[in-house]
């Protein structure tokens, strides 16, 4: 890891439903984008700039002074009850030392030059490759009879802290593991009835394993709820936001870029960790990551 976990722990659509990559114009898809073109152009200066690394001082401190994320205000006050300010008064220095002891060489090194050699052992040719997902990626699992899928919160947002905040122009891809299997994960305009279950701009809705995928849009309702038409209490509500709205948490979330190459064709992926927005622009705050080969991926092919 870049980022030490004292302070930030360890996210195209369908073709016949969901826009194209090049359409979306969401903050995120633009990072992910710029993010592979980084990597595609072998380009590290736009690499750098779209991480926390390229942040000056002052930018870094307003960033932090306005995060709002109860896990990682949590981690920045340590052990003690004090208020934001105080905690962050004391704290916010040491982490800014830490991030700019990270020297460009240092971040070459370490998060973009190990993609370009993970691509080189796959004989990829990036100038024939091509972008086809942008995806925020969701693992959903079971945990004491309750739907857990990776969220953040932040206090003043919402009494619930089981709510999912989803913003419209982004594509969500829900991946259930094996402790779901036999409930189905459902999204729908009631908290607990299936037959008024929503469907637009979702694939695989009430699926109970494997990839749902979600991609709402300006018609989408703000208020949407998951659940299991089987088991009652296991859901939450969802928040469906527009990609300027403050009123939401700066959530953390891995961004899965999918692209193809050769002939015949494959499949590969990287994983952007930990994006998060910033008055700047969204940055990610932990070094890609290589998938390598993939099968087809279900709402790509």
């Amino acid at each position: 890891m870049i980022i030490p976990k004292a302070w930030l722990p360890t996210l195209i659509a369908w073709v016949c439903c969901f826009e194209t990559v090049d359409a979306q114009p969401h903050p995120l898809n633009q990072l992910g984008r710029a993010v592979f073109d980084s990597f595609r152009n072998k380009d590290f200066a736009t690499f750098h700039k779209h991480s926390v690394f390229s942040f000056g001082e002052d930018e870094f401190e307003t960033f932090l002074r306005g995060m709002r994320n109860d896990a990682l205000r949590a981690d920045l006050r340590g052990e003690n009850e004090e208020a934001w300010d105080i905690a962050f008064a004391k704290n916010w220095r040491k982490h800014w030392l830490h991030v700019a002891r990270h020297t460009r060489s240092r971040v070459r090194g370490q998060a973009f030059d190990p993609i370009q050699r993970a691509a080189e052992g796959e004989g990829i040719q990036w100038e024939t490759t091509k972008l086809t997902g942008i995806e925020v990626l969701l693992p959903v699992t079971i945990k004491q009879k309750r739907f857990e899928v990776k969220r953040d919160t932040f206090e003043s947002s919402t009494g619930d802290a089981r709510t999912l905040w989803l913003d419209r122009g982004l594509v969500y891809r829900l991946r259930l593991d094996p402790s779901t299997h036999g409930n189905a994960f459902m999204i729908g305009l009631d908290a607990e009835d299936s037959k008024k279950r929503y469907d637009k701009g979702i694939r695989r809705n009430g699926a109970g394993a494997g990839d749902i995928i979600l991609n709402f849009n300006n018609s989408s309702p703000s208020d949407l709820f998951y659940f299991c038409p089987d088991q009652k209490g296991i859901g939450g509500s969802i928040r469906v936001t527009n990609p300027d709205d403050l009123n939401k948490p700066n959530q953390r979330l891995d961004l899965l870029l999918t692209f193809n190459f050769g002939r015949p064709t494959r499949t590969y992926q990287i994983l952007v960790r930990e994006t998060l927005s910033t008055p700047s622009g969204p940055r990610f705050f932990e070094r890609p990551k290589w998938l390598g080969e993939t099968l087809p991926i279900v709402g790509l092919e």
